[in-house]
């Protein structure tokens, strides 16, 4: 009487991997331009405030909201000043996705156009990783140039 549960349950076993679960770009897509309409929906001030409470780093961001947050400036001006607002809100996201990560920066700051980490977090294999990483397209929209380990066993940077 058993024999039956087996076959069964390799059938199901079949159908479920047969399934395919909806992938996540379409609405990774279709979410740049409707963040694009939202900001440029905005008043500048409103922008600026946007810019520095953006989600930027980390698994739950839209890669997408640095350009289309930009994107939405009226002019080269406000653009600027957009970015200016949003880079310090990027390095605190970065030095927070780093300590879940397990990797204790001392600090991660903004300093003009070069994003600074400090500790002993900061290595050569940091570095790759970030260049090669999802931050590193929002990081380079923001306007960083340069990315920069400051530690007492490291001194480098990269160009981005």
């Amino acid at each position: 009487m058993k024999r039956w549960i087996v076959p069964l349950v390799c059938l199901a076993s079949v159908a479920a991997c047969d399934k395919k679960e909806p992938s996540p770009t379409p609405a990774a897509s279709a979410a740049a331009p409707d963040l694009g309409a939202k900001y440029a929906a905005m008043t500048p001030d409103q922008r600026v405030r946007a810019a520095r409470s953006a989600c930027l780093v980390g698994d739950d961001c839209d890669p997408k909201t640095a350009e289309a947050l930009l994107g939405a400036a009226k002019d080269a001006k406000e653009r600027e000043s957009l970015a200016g607002a949003a880079r310090p809100a990027f390095a605190s996201q970065y030095q927070r996705a780093l300590d879940a990560k397990g990797k204790k920066a001392d600090a991660v700051v903004a300093d003009g156009d070069k994003l600074v980490v400090k500790g002993s977090a900061c290595t050569r294999f940091l570095l790759e990783n970030f260049l090669g990483g999802a931050e590193h397209g929002s990081a380079k929209a923001l306007g960083f140039r340069r990315i920069e380990c400051d530690s007492k066993a490291l001194k480098a940077g990269a160009d981005l």
